[in-house]
C-alpha cells in the first residue's frame, strides 16, 4: 500500500561526540513513530529535551510543533509558526519535552 499523509518519527538526537566524524549517527534510538493519513495532531509528545522529530510528507503540507500546535495558523501565542513541507521531503526538527506535531494539507 502506498504511503499517504504524513509520518513523524520521534528519536533521540544522534551521537554528537567529537571525533566520530563520518560514523556519527544522525538519529539515535526512536521513542515512537506515527503515520497520520489525515490532518491531525500526534497523540504522543516528545518525552524529553534533546529529541528530534523526523517528518516526511506524501503531499504538500503545513506542520507546526509545540505544546498545542496548530498547523492552520501562520503563527500563534506560545507555539512555533507553521512550516511548509513538500511532497516527498524529509525535515528534521529539534523539539522540547512535551512538544507534539500537527499537520494539514497545503
Amino acid at each position: 500500500m502506498a504511503f499517504t499523509g504524513l509520518h513523524v518519527l520521534c528519536a533521540v538526537s544522534g551521537d554528537q561526540s567529537p571525533g566520530n566524524g563520518d560514523k556519527a549517527e544522525i538519529l539515535g534510538a526512536p521513542f515512537w513513530s506515527r503515520t497520520m493519513p489525515s490532518a491531525q495532531t500526534t497523540d504522543a509528545s516528545a518525552p524529553k529535551d534533546g529529541v528530534v522529530f523526523r517528518i516526511r510528507a506524501s503531499a504538500a503540507s503545513w506542520f507546526a510543533i509545540g505544546q498545542t500546535p496548530d498547523a492552520s495558523q501562520a503563527s500563534g501565542s506560545g507555539q512555533s509558526a507553521r512550516e511548509y513541507i513538500d511532497a516527498g521531503e524529509v525535515i528534521d526538527r529539534n523539539v522540547a519535552a512535551g512538544d507534539k506535531l500537527a499537520w494539514i494539507l497545503a
